[in-house]
This record gives structure tokens, sequence and C-alpha cells, in this order.
């Protein structure tokens, strides 16, 4: 089992909250974390507990991530929770992993591969979805097949054209537009699996 945890290391934009309960799992947290540029990251008060806000761009939209260090194994199975803490819950909590990305927002949910094929797909509904209450996540894949869900409901299975030899996962959100839309996740668990 990999426990992939992020709080204050070197990384300037990665911050410890007032009054972490464990500031070495805070440091251990933040040395594994590669916020992108503009994005603000906030090691929370409890272990394994990070807030990310977005760049506040007045783009079309605002944006936010961080990307782990280590790679992703071949074969896993991955579980966090996270919340949207901001208002802008219209806006998407994304999850990149090799291949693409499962987007969230209230009431749908969405696989992303590249923009023709979303286009194509587009978003699924999921009714009384609240982006702003805390929400399990799980997540499994083998290959280009990723299966998920959501609060142990199933969202689906979806097989990407193709994955990158090697891949990174990636947290992030949209926010509104020269806003700075932030979102919570904690408890995220890597677990590789045996290949199928």
């Amino acid at each position: 089992m990999i426990w992939l945890a992020l709080m204050p290391a070197a990384v300037a934009a990665v911050t410890p909250a007032p009054g972490a309960t464990d500031p070495a799992c805070a440091a251990r947290t933040a040395a594994t974390l590669d916020p992108d540029t503009g994005t603000s990251v906030t090691v929370g008060a409890r272990c394994g507990e990070v807030v990310i806000a977005t760049d506040g761009s007045d783009r079309a939209f605002s944006w936010g991530s961080a990307r782990y260090r280590g790679e992703l194994p071949a074969d896993y199975q991955l579980t966090l929770w996270w919340q949207r803490l901001s208002a802008d819950s219209h806006r998407t909590l994304e999850l990149f992993v090799p291949g693409g990305a499962i987007l969230v927002r209230d009431g749908a949910y969405a696989f992303y591969e590249n923009d023709a094929r979303f286009v194509a797909e587009g978003w699924q509904p999921r009714a009384g979805l609240d982006t702003r209450a805390p929400h399990c996540l799980r997540v499994v894949q083998h290959g280009v097949v990723l299966q998920a869900w959501l609060d142990d409901d199933p969202l689906g299975t979806y097989t990407f054209t193709a994955r990158p030899a090697t891949g990174h996962l990636r947290i992030g959100l949209k926010g509104e537009r020269g806003y700075r839309g932030r979102m919570r996740y904690r408890e995220l668990v890597v677990e590789p699996l045996a290949a199928q």
C-alpha cells in the first residue's frame, strides 16, 4: 500500500495550516507535491488533508492543480475524499490519471481523454450530486481501462485509446474567472494491483 500525503516542504507554494496537528506528516505531504504556477496549496490541520486554490486568472475560468511527484503503478486502486469549498460548484473538480481524467461538478460527471471525445460523449447526469459536500472517489485502472465509483455508486467503465508508458496523478479544479476557487481532499491512498 502506498500512502500519498502532501504537506510543507521546500516548495514555496505549499504552506502548512496554522495549528497543524502533525507537523512531520505535513512535511512529508508537501515533499511529494508540485503545484501548478499560480496554484495555492495549503496542508490542512489534519494529517493528509490538502486545500488547493485556483490561480484567480481572468481567462474564461481560473485553474489550480497539484501533481504528485511519484509515478502511479501500471495497475492500481486509488481512493480519496474530496469536496469544493467555494461557491462555484458548476465548475469541475478534476482527477487526472494516465490517459485522461474524471471530471465532477454539481449534478454531473464525465470522463475525459481529449476534446473531440469529450464533445461526443459529454456529461452524464448524477441527480443530487453536490460537490460542496464531501464525497469518496474510488478509481481502479488496469492499462487503458478505468473504472470509477462515487460514494460506492458506480460511475462506469471508460477505455482510453492509449495510455502513456509512465504517468502521474494530478488533482485540481476549475473556478470562476478572476476568483480563487477552493477545494479540499484527504485520505488519498494508492494501492498497486496485480496486472489483469
